[in-house]
């Protein structure tokens, strides 16, 4: 009879077989924890039923085109018009002559509203109306916004919490996870927020302890509640999630509807930034939803979305690969979920555009990722950075005849001549550097002028509003952080359209007039003060 001899395992063999079972788990345990995260903030802020407020108040026709080309969504979802719409759509002419411009067509989403402007607001339309109808059902409640200290999605959710939505003060916590690089126009995003005053809207810096910022985000997200008990809620980074595309939907098939009436030519591309992916997946689908619908508009064969990621990542087009659906925040998982939100809303599979959608991601969209054009998150690229600087030099915005356009307004009254372009550096400026690549190689081969759209997501308006003081509210926050205050006064002006430097009071700021920040900004009053709120 044979016996099973087992040896006695050492030391060294136990520690290596800990050490290969260590190596497969942890990546195993860490991207498990991350698919939980991601899908628990994804899912946060669903859209819900509107509430009897906001189905009296808003006009769910005129007001969204979503419900204009699907209508069985209006009605049964939280909604509240933010911005004046539609934007229009201007033609630019950069060069230094009318032979030798280049010419190009862009989507004015930066006119969308007189406090603040920029793509955000489209997404904040269903978002905030589902947060609104939460915090009337359950007072009490906070809506935490993350993002990084120059974002854009942090500033729109402040101002228009208060405009547009029946939101108490400090409803709205911003909470800054990551700082970008020093830019000015960084800078000036965190002061617009400060300037509302932190019982208006509490601020969590980068600077603040982990614990002060991530606490009540994982509280939000893991701590569970009691029904009937109040529960916070969290808006994801740039606001991508299933409320946030039904808004970017809206906003390409307002576009269709603009081509159809002539105000907008039919592009061959459209170019757009790309951060969280919000905004990219409703032009996904939004385009897709138009031609299936048989709107005419985005007919051409060589029709396609070109989106530019605002920082370099070796992940960055596997993220926006067709074979994503699984992962959220991935747009071929935002195209499936809010596919399946609308056909499941709709009750009918007539409505039901998933197929035409992957169509679309998969045939008519580029994910141009170049680290030359993309840089790092924050601030100028290598190519962005003279682009953005010839426009500024040599770029003419010139309206088109018979545009279908809400006015762009600043104080109540048509502007004289459209504003120029905010090419920031952090997000609009490297879609726009690529689209000016492409249209001056189709200039040196002597191709036809090809119809380029650009999608304008940064505010034409930086809000200052009047109800604290920003410098002085900046510099108890740097004082307790040098890489705030770092981050704060190294951030350049690069644009010659806003010169401008910000410097904290200790600094004696007022001594140099053309270090000053505050001529870019405009001055507006807090909204929720303003005789005017229902109508901003």
């Amino acid at each position: 009879r044979q016996t099973l001899q087992v040896e006695p395992t050492s030391s060294l063999g136990l520690a290596a077989a800990s050490a290969g079972l260590t190596s497969f788990t942890v990546p195993v345990v860490g991207a498990a924890a991350a698919y939980s995260f991601l899908h628990r903030v994804y899912h946060n802020v669903a859209p819900s039923l509107p509430t009897k407020r906001q189905a009296s108040e808003e006009d769910l026709q005129g007001g969204c085109a979503l419900f204009r080309h699907v209508p069985p969504l209006r009605g049964r979802i939280a909604f509240r018009v933010v911005g004046n719409y539609p934007t229009p759509v201007h033609q630019v002419a950069v060069g230094s002559g009318a032979k030798d411009s280049l010419r190009f067509f862009v989507k004015r989403e930066d006119l969308a509203s007189p406090l603040y402007g920029g793509n955000k607001l489209r997404t904040l339309q269903f978002q905030l109306a589902a947060c609104e109808a939460h915090v009337e059902k359950h007072p009490g409640s906070r809506v935490y916004v993350i993002g990084s200290g120059g974002s854009n999605q942090c500033v729109a959710t402040a101002v228009h919490g208060a405009a547009a939505f029946h939101l108490p003060a400090s409803t709205i916590n911003v909470v800054h996870i990551s700082n970008d690089k020093p830019d000015l126009d960084n800078t000036l995003n965190l002061l617009s927020i400060l300037s509302a005053g932190s019982d208006a809207v509490p601020v969590r810096p980068f600077s603040a302890p982990i614990g002060q910022r991530l606490g009540g985000l994982f509280s939000a997200l893991y701590g569970g509640s009691k029904e009937g008990s109040a529960r916070d809620l969290v808006l994801p980074p740039g606001g991508n999630n299933i409320s946030g595309v039904l808004g970017q939907i809206g906003a390409a098939l307002e576009l269709a509807e603009q081509i159809e009436a002539g105000s907008s030519p039919d592009p061959e591309r459209i170019y757009l930034p790309i951060g969280s992916c919000c905004t990219a997946t409703g032009l996904v689908m939004g385009t897709a939803i138009a031609r299936s619908l048989g709107l005419r508009a985005f007919g051409s064969p060589a029709f396609r979305i070109v989106g530019v990621p605002v920082g370099f990542t070796p992940m960055m087009g596997y993220l926006h690969s067709t074979a994503m659906r699984s992962v959220p925040m991935s747009l071929a998982y935002g195209i499936e979920k809010v596919g399946a939100f609308i056909a499941d809303t709709c009750g009918s599979s007539q409505w039901d555009f998933r197929s035409a959608c992957h169509d679309q991601h998969a045939n008519h969209f580029t994910c141009f990722d170049d680290r030359q054009f993309t840089g790092i998150y924050g601030s100028h690229s290598e190519k962005s950075l003279p682009a953005s600087q010839a426009y500024d030099a040599n770029g003419v915005v010139e309206e088109l005849a018979g545009t279908l356009t809400a006015s762009p307004v600043t104080d109540g009254h048509a502007e004289a001549a459209p504003k120029p372009l905010w090419l920031c550096g952090h997000f609009a400026a490297k879609a726009y550097s690529k689209m000016m690549e492409d249209l001056t190689a189709c200039s040196s081969a002597d191709k036809p002028v090809p119809v380029y759209l650009f999608w304008q997501t940064k505010s034409a308006i930086q809000p200052l509003f009047q109800n604290a003081d920003e410098m002085d509210a900046m510099e108890r926050l740097a004082s307790s952080s040098v890489a705030l205050q770092k981050w704060a006064v190294r951030g350049r002006a690069y644009s010659s359209l806003r010169p401008g430097r910000f410097r904290l009071p200790s600094q004696d700021a007022q001594s140099n007039p053309d270090m000053d920040y505050r001529p870019i900004m405009t001055r507006l009053l807090w909204p929720a003060q303003s005789p005017a709120r229902s109508k901003l």
